[in-house]
């Protein structure tokens, strides 16, 4: 399955222990078109390196439609790299979190992303099973 996704950022927030390590968290408002159809709202954690890199873990609550499977909510989680122009990462299905038709779904994946003055742009690909 192939599906691409634009999304728009919320405002993040920094957050350090007392040692001065930080984390940002974030959100995201997702619009997904393709062999997926719906909005997904999606939570991140990221931490910084150097040459502006950062390692992102991210979940999305999806609702909306799985080409073949049907309609309904499912969550996806994962991990990508990235740097502020571009990032790749990993994504997996949640076993036991979906509702409707795409209870029973599972599956993983990969994906690439781009980010301009719009929003965040990503493609996804991977294989999903209806269960």
């Amino acid at each position: 399955m192939q599906w691409k996704a634009d999304a728009i950022p919320g405002v993040p927030k920094q957050e350090c222990n007392e040692t001065k390590q930080c984390v940002l968290l974030g959100t995201e408002r997702v619009t997904v078109r393709g062999d997926l159809q719906g909005t997904s709202f999606t939570g991140t954690a990221a931490a910084f390196g150097q040459n502006q890199k950062f390692v992102v873990g991210r979940t999305d609550v999806f609702r909306g439609t799985v080409k073949g499977c049907g309609s309904g909510t499912m969550v996806i989680y994962g991990t990508e790299t990235a740097d502020v122009h571009r990032g790749e990462g990993e994504w997996r299905i949640a076993e036991g979190f979906g509702t409707g038709d795409l209870k029973g779904v599972t599956g993983h994946g990969t994906g690439l992303g781009t980010v301009d003055n719009s929003g965040f742009h990503s493609q996804w690909e991977g294989v999903l099973d209806c269960g």
